[in-house]
Parts: structure tokens; C-alpha cells; sequence
């Protein structure tokens, strides 16, 4: 749930990122433009007409209000630039955070695996201890059981060999 919140979160960043990228470079290309449009209207003014031509003022007063204006345009456009740069940075920042984020998620997923396996594996082997040991405390309680019996028996005939089964049986409690 986590991952695919995670997954879907980076393409919608991404998708933001691109849109970015895209408009800063055509903010760049516009840039370009306005500068060479003015280094055209630039050329065009011929100082020698402006002095002696009425025409040549009016055109020269033009060809400077939209110079102006191109500056004014090439002013926003690296104001919006940088905004644009920082957004650029923002977004790439979280998507490399949630990028480690989505490492440390498989990671924990595999370590989970691990932990599961391992604990699986103990398992098995704790059930294969605990059946050899159960097999084992059946053996020795039958013999136990065998043992006591038969000091019974034997402590009216030998008492001796009776002592001898008990600590047989003490012996095998104490295993």
C-alpha cells in the first residue's frame, strides 16, 4: 500500500518535473529570441537618419519602445526562470527521497523475508529437537518405568541388585 502510494507520488512528481523542464526551456528559447530580435532592431536604427529625418525619429522611437518592451519581457522571463528552477530542484529533491525511501522498503521487505525464513528454519528445527527429545523421554521413562519394576521384584529376593536399579534410574533422571 505504502509502495504503490509511493510509486504513484514519484510519476505524478515526474510528470510535474518534465512540465518544468519543458517551460524553462522554452523560456530559455525565448530569451534567445528576444535578444536577437533586439540586436536586430538595434541594427536597424542608423543614428545619421535619426538626426536628419523626422521619419527616422518616429521609427527610432518605435524600435526603442519595443526594445523596451523585449527587456521587459526578457526580465520576466528570467524571473520566472529562477522560480522555476527552484520548483525543479524541490521536485527533484523529493523524488530522490522517494527514491530511498523505496530502497529502504525493499530492503526492509527482504530483511523481513530473511527474519521469516530464519525463524521458519528454527522452527523446523526446534519441532525435529523437541520429537527427538520427546522419543528419547519415551525411551528413557519406559525404561524408568522398566527399571522400578523391576527393583520391585527384586526387593524381597536381592536388595543389593533392587539398590543397583534405583540408581540406574536416578542416573538416567539426571541425563
Amino acid at each position: 500500500m505504502t509502495k504503490d502510494y509511493l510509486f504513484n507520488r514519484k510519476s505524478k512528481l515526474q510528470e510535474k518535473l518534465k512540465i518544468y523542464e519543458d517551460k524553462l526551456n522554452d523560456n530559455m528559447y525565448s530569451i534567445v529570441e528576444s535578444k536577437n530580435k533586439i540586436d536586430h532592431l538595434e541594427s536597424m536604427v542608423d543614428e545619421a537618419s535619426e538626426i536628419f529625418s523626422v521619419r527616422g525619429r518616429g521609427d527610432s522611437g518605435l524600435n526603442n519602445q519595443e526594445i523596451n518592451q523585449l527587456e521587459v519581457h526578457i526580465s520576466s522571463y528570467l524571473t520566472e526562470n529562477d522560480c522555476l528552477k527552484d520548483k525543479i530542484s524541490k521536485l527533484s529533491n523529493e523524488i530522490s527521497i522517494i527514491d530511498t525511501c523505496l530502497e529502504e522498503i525493499s530492503n526492509v521487505s527482504r530483511e523481513t523475508f530473511d527474519i521469516k525464513e530464519t525463524k521458519l528454519y528454527e522452527r523446523k528445527e526446534n519441532n525435529t529437537v523437541k520429537s527427538s527429545i520427546h522419543t528419547n523421554l519415551n525411551i528413557d521413562n519406559n525404561k524408568i518405568i522398566d527399571n522400578l519394576a523391576e527393583s520391585l521384584n527384586l526387593i524381597e529376593i536381592d536388595k543389593y541388585k533392587a539398590k543397583d536399579k534405583i540408581r540406574e534410574v536416578i542416573n538416567m533422571l539426571e541425563k
